[in-house]
């Protein structure tokens, strides 16, 4: 439960701003905490995690080859990838085969509408799908006899290429195997009513066997593949199941785009938002993720490398204000720029200390449960929107009352509460580089409730020593407090929302975007110049 600091401080100052932004409420969901970043994980096979709206998260280094997330489409139903695992197609739910990294197009007939599912082939290079009632189509792959169905069986929900592509097997949700072409002969494995409905079958990489695998998190083996776990209690119904290159380990993953790892598959974070009940206020939630499919991928680049240039804020509910603020500067300005929204409405960079705000001041209180898991959001945002630029803007939180080490401390006055901080600031600034994002730190302005402007440069103090390469530091204070105090105006612009924390959007618009934008297109062409990609 909310307590009444939470109420009166955390849920105030978001859902004013929310109010502001006009942001509405998704759908209900909730996320467990992932631990570890991007960088810890470098040295296993990554993986992609694909969504309905046709978004590609990268993780553990698995190469970023392109979405479909800013291109008007068919929801994506799901995605196959390449021999050599740098390229895949995602399949959407028009029958459209959308191509990226070395998987090819293959222009003739790579419609079928209706189809459901998508398995490459590892020697012709082409794939095959199939819909629910079991017709397979093989574009630049072999044709098989269209195999005879049950009468009475349930929608096939799944394919898998069999002996090196010389066959497929089908899987309906029942758990029946339909095999075509020539494949080994197999026992398909008994599924149990309690193991619920299949969603997803792979095969070995010898092609001799494959696993199903169930929404419940039950993992099933036949011919030579071998079971390494399964995914108990699951946040929510299981709808994909990817395979690592040797076979020897898997990843399962939910429809909330958590996930979880098995064998020698090492996880290095998933797809899924702190950002809803019961960690988070249902007026607040994010969109759910939606989930639909995951694949190991090759390591590769992590940023968009083509297409419009890609910046991604995260931090508090400044961030959040000067994103979405940004975004419709852009529009309007007919930038070729994708801006995303990465930060916490209501949470810094604290975690899951306790507080106390000068604007309310009372004793020290529990925050949102899901400040506890800011990198986690971090994290997911990074990871979906592939950015060459993070632009990190906090200071509000971290610049209020603490409960740390069995006091309460400032950050102005507490060298202990200062490292805490550091640390904190250091773990966001690994997690970017990790994705190979170059970082822009926005030194936060000062604030009128009260917050002393001592705590206020402390943290800027800790931002402008913060990082190292690819890191580049901007005064956002000294361009709102140009006489190094809270000032209303700027240069005739009302700059300040009435709580004196928040920003209008005509001085994010007048002030700040004439300013910051520039610069972050700037930081952007420089990352794709660097290797050699033409920008806009």
């Amino acid at each position: 439960m909310l307590g009444p600091l939470q109420r009166a401080v955390v849920l105030v100052l978001a859902l004013g701003l929310a109010a502001l932004l006009g942001s509405a409420p998704g759908a209900a969901g909730a996320h467990t905490n992932r631990t570890g970043t991007n960088e810890q994980y470098l040295g296993a096979p990554g993986y992609l995690i694909v969504t309905a709206r046709g978004a590609v998260a990268t993780f553990g280094g698995a190469g970023f080859a392109g979405d479909l997330a800013a291109t008007p489409a068919a929801p994506v139903l799901g995605v196959a990838t390449t021999a050599d695992r740098r390229g895949y197609w995602l399949l959407s739910a028009d029958g459209a085969v959308h191509a990226f990294g070395d998987a090819t197009h293959r222009a003739a007939a790579r419609s079928m509408p209706g189809a459901v599912a998508i398995a490459g082939d590892p020697v012709t290079g082409g794939y095959w799908t199939v819909d629910a009632p079991g017709d397979l189509r093989a574009v630049g792959a072999p044709v098989f006899a269209r195999p005879v169905l049950a009468p009475g069986g349930s929608p096939v929900v799944g394919v898998a290429s069999a002996a090196g592509g010389l066959g497929v097997w089908m899987v309906e949700r029942s758990g029946a195997v339909i095999a075509t072409g020539t494949v080994p002969t197999v026992a398909a494995p008994q599924v149990s009513a309690a193991a619920g409905p299949v969603v997803a079958i792979t095969a070995t990489p010898d092609g001799a066997g494959y696993w199903l695998a169930t929404a419940t998190g039950a993992v099933l083996c036949a011919g030579d593949a071998t079971t390494y776990g399964s995914l108990h209690d699951p946040r929510s119904p299981v709808i994909a199941f990817a395979t690592t290159p040797d076979g020897r380990g898997y990843l399962l993953v939910s429809a909330d785009g958590s996930a979880g790892a098995f064998g020698d598959a090492r996880f290095a974070g998933d797809a899924a938002s702190p950002l809803h009940p019961p960690l988070y206020p249902g007026a607040l939630q994010v969109p759910p993720t939606e989930a639909v499919g995951a694949v190991f991928q090759a390591r590769g680049p992590q940023p968009a490398r083509r297409g419009p240039l890609r910046v991604t804020f995260v931090g508090d509910s400044l961030s959040v204000q000067v994103a979405r603020d940004t975004q419709r500067y852009a529009a309007v300005h007919h930038l070729d720029v994708r801006i995303d929204v990465g930060g916490i409405l209501g949470c810094g960079m604290v975690g899951s200390l306790a507080l106390a705000t000068y604007s309310n001041p009372r004793p020290t209180a529990p925050t949102l449960p899901a400040c506890g898991q800011w990198l986690q959001q971090y994290r997911q945002a990074i990871a979906t929107s592939h950015p060459n630029v993070v632009v990190l803007l906090s200071g509000y939180w971290e610049s209020q009352h603490h409960s740390y080490d069995g006091s309460t401390v400032a950050v102005a006055t507490s060298a202990p509460f200062r490292s805490y901080l550091a640390r904190q600031l250091g773990s966001a600034l690994r997690l970017a580089r990790s994705a190979g994002a170059r970082v822009v730190l926005l030194d936060a302005p000062y604030f009128g409730d009260g917050t002393p402007r001592a705590n206020v440069d402390a943290w800027d103090t800790l931002v402008d020593s913060a990082g190292s390469s690819r890191v580049t530091r901007l005064d956002l204070r000294r361009l709102l407090d140009p006489d190094g105090r809270v000032a209303p105006v700027v240069d005739g612009v009302r700059v300040r929302a009435g709580d004196r924390v928040h920003l209008t959007a005509a001085g994010v618009h007048r002030v700040i975007d004439p300013w910051l934008v520039p610069q972050l297109l700037a930081a952007a062409r420089t990352d794709r110049h660097a290797i050699g990609v033409p920008t806009p």
